[in-house]
């Protein structure tokens, strides 16, 4: 049932991107990859993923702006997933539109938990 749903990863840190592609697609889920915010933008407006782990820090769009843009037209499901481990980071991201901010490094457990607890709903 796992391989239905869509997850896009959003991070500039190409190693990160395939550390959780390679974790979610041994789950089972297909998985879209973008490296900025303006990708990860175009992405949700033509494949429509099921749910979002969105980097802050990029070139381009950061995370907190594409969250923004994204939120104005879709209800996806986003996860911060960031380095950024201040307590104003996280409201910040929770304001933009994300539905839940995870710190790095981070726990796979954590993350799991997280794309579970959507894909569930």
């Amino acid at each position: 049932m796992a391989d239905t749903y869509q997850i896009l990863v959003v991070d500039d840190d190409f190693s990160i991107v395939n550390i959780i592609e390679t974790a979610l697609k041994q789950a089972g889920y297909q998985v879209l990859t973008a490296h900025d915010g303006e990708a990860a933008c175009h992405i949700v407006n033509t494949k429509h993923p099921h749910l979002i782990i969105m980097d802050v820090m990029m070139p381009q769009c950061n995370g907190i702006i594409a969250t923004m843009r994204i939120r104005q037209n879709n209800n996806v499901p986003i996860l911060i997933l960031s380095a950024k481990a201040e307590g104003s980071d996280r409201v910040l991201g929770l304001e933009a539109g994300a539905d839940d901010y995870l710190v790095k490094p981070f726990d796979f457990n954590e993350l799991n938990n997280f794309v579970n607890l959507i894909i569930k709903q």
